[in-house]
């Protein structure tokens, strides 16, 4: 299944994965970045926003240089039964059992 909005696609493979490209000024990607991706990228989950801050790579006695830590996407919470774009944003509806 493919989707596509102003400036922006996602697409669902049979596989389950979501993947992702085009503008993203708006965030419409879903990957936690407004820039542009010309090729696919996959999508899950972003972590909380406190997990997100910088960190200090130096070694001990040098001056700090932070660096944003690695995002680890989490799966979505139940099987992707359809995609959706709009204009400028971007849906998904997972079908998720009763239990969770």
């Amino acid at each position: 299944t493919v989707a596509c909005g102003q400036a922006h696609c996602l697409a669902l493979l049979t596989t389950g994965e979501l993947l992702a490209w085009g503008a993203s000024l708006q965030g419409q990607l879903g990957n936690g970045k407004r820039a542009i991706k010309a090729k696919p990228i996959r999508i899950g989950l972003q972590p909380a926003q406190e997990r997100l801050a910088p960190v200090n790579i130096s070694p001990q006695g040098m001056p700090p240089e932070f660096h944003a830590p690695k995002v680890e996407q989490r799966p979505f919470p139940g099987k992707i039964v359809s995609v959706s774009c709009g204009f400028r944003n971007s849906a998904v509806i997972c079908e998720v059992p009763l239990d969770q």
